[in-house]
């Protein structure tokens, strides 16, 4: 027996072509039993349910531990928050 199953289907989401209209994880349990999940219309972080600051800056650091930067983690999440207002130079500035 497969243990992970993918099931697609074809009813897509007419506000995002391509996308089904939500997603959902199934988990069949060896006693014949069922648990399914709620049904995700959309994720987290998407524009209709955003992240929070305190979320956002904490993705936002995940990602750069994983790249060595040169730069303090909260120094250039809000360098890039202001994005709009400061320069090149002042963007890239180390501390």
């Amino acid at each position: 027996m497969q243990k992970v199953e993918i099931e697609t289907h074809e009813n897509y989401d007419p506000e995002t072509p391509g996308a089904a209209v939500f997603d959902q994880v199934r988990v069949d349990l060896v006693d014949g039993g069922r648990i399914d999940s709620e049904e995700v219309r959309r994720a987290r972080g998407a524009a209709e349910l955003p992240l929070s600051d305190g979320e956002l800056f904490a993705k936002f650091r995940s990602c750069l531990d994983a790249g060595g930067a040169r730069i303090e983690p909260e120094v250039l999440f809000g360098r890039l928050k202001n994005l709009e207002r400061i320069s090149a130079r002042e963007l890239t500035a180390i501390g």
